[in-house]
């Protein structure tokens, strides 16, 4: 009886564990980084982007390393010596939300 209990507990350790780490892996994977971005096409990191609302952006990636001046965006600069830069809708009236993604070469 006592080694069904110890192993009962063991299992929803174990549980709880896959639990944690899935959620605290998930959030940051919902979108490619900007090092990822910087690598691919402008078409592929556009649709990658898509839809993805700017503050969700700032959650996982941080402050930009830049603004765009006359338009809304934000440069990232990624360590290869590249930079994605990323536009932004502000016309849906939800928040600044990804309408394209360029990525440049410094």
């Amino acid at each position: 009886m006592k080694k069904k209990w110890i192993v009962g507990v063991l299992a929803l350790l174990c549980v709880c564990a896959l639990g944690v780490w899935y959620g605290t892996r998930s959030g940051s994977s919902e979108f490619p980084a900007p090092e990822e971005l910087a690598t691919m096409t402008e078409e592929a990191a556009t649709k990658a982007l898509a839809g993805v609302f700017r503050e969700d952006l700032l959650k996982v990636w941080g402050d930009p390393d830049g603004e765009l001046s006359g338009m809304y965006g934000d440069i990232y600069a990624t360590p290869g010596g590249r930079s994605v830069i990323v536009y932004y809708d502000v016309s849906l009236g939800k928040g600044p939300c990804v309408s394209m993604v360029k990525p440049i070469e410094d």
